[in-house]
């Protein structure tokens, strides 16, 4: 039982530090009455940070149970968003001033087509001066780290070694998490230099690529800021 206490205690920990992260990306960018777009929004864990900083919220997720939880919420919480079911390319082509992706936006590298299409999606949808964020797994350091276990029974590892293309796969298992209730997850290796570059083509300009920090598996993830280009808005982000 001490050991149960120890797991829940310390993963509560890793989940704390998650949402601190992602609090301060989001205050960091967010003016209030920014127009947002939150894709893979999961549960709507970020509901409330969206809210503080007065952000017109709009939400995405391919899976029809977490969304109907964020509806939930959003309801109980008097949130006003709108909600869309399914990836970037089910929401309308309206454009936004921030296009969200925290961890989730590794899911595009299954390969080359939903790769291009899905960054394509994100610059139709982005004003002249918005920003691109979100946190990711960090390929750079999961390929080095990797295969990591703990005492919790979390572990990441690789399918086979890298050789930096699309489709390679990521054995993950995060304990006491609803995501990962059923088993460890199959997901996409995130390359840092494809996503980079593949974004400095299209418009976009780097901001910010930092990793995270404070437990060895919040270490394998790094926060992004994106620009898209030709900025005549006079935006700027909040010190």
């Amino acid at each position: 039982m001490f050991k149960d206490i120890v797991i829940l205690s310390t993963m509560e920990e890793i989940r704390r530090l998650h949402n601190d992260e992602k609090r301060a990306l989001i205050e960091l960018v967010t003016q209030k009455g920014d127009s947002i777009l939150d894709v893979g929004c999961g549960f709507g864990g970020d509901l409330q940070k969206w809210k503080k900083v007065g952000a017109n919220i709009n939400m995405c997720e391919p899976n029809e149970n977490a969304l109907n939880e964020a509806k939930s919420r959003a309801k109980n919480m008097k949130i006003r968003v709108n909600f869309y079911h399914g990836d970037i390319h089910s929401c309308p082509n309206r454009k936004y001033d921030i296009v969200c992706y925290n961890f989730a936006l590794h899911y595009i590298f299954e390969n080359r087509d939903m790769f291009i299409n899905s960054l394509q999606a994100v610059k139709r949808r982005l004003k002249p001066g918005g920003r691109f964020i979100g946190i990711i797994p960090d390929s750079e350091k999961l390929i080095f780290k990797t295969p990591m276990t703990d005492d919790m029974g979390n572990f990441f590892k690789l399918k086979e070694t890298s050789c930096g293309n699309f489709g390679e796969k990521l054995f993950v298992h995060l304990s006491d998490t609803p995501y990962y209730a059923d088993g460890p997850k199959s997901e996409p290796l995130a390359h840092k230099d494809l996503l980079i570059t593949q974004l400095e083509n299209t418009g976009f300009s780097m901001e910010k690529w930092e990793g995270l920090s404070g437990n060895p598996i919040t270490e394998l993830y790094s926060k992004f800021i994106f620009v898209y280009r030709n900025d005549s808005s006079g935006r700027t982000t909040h010190t």
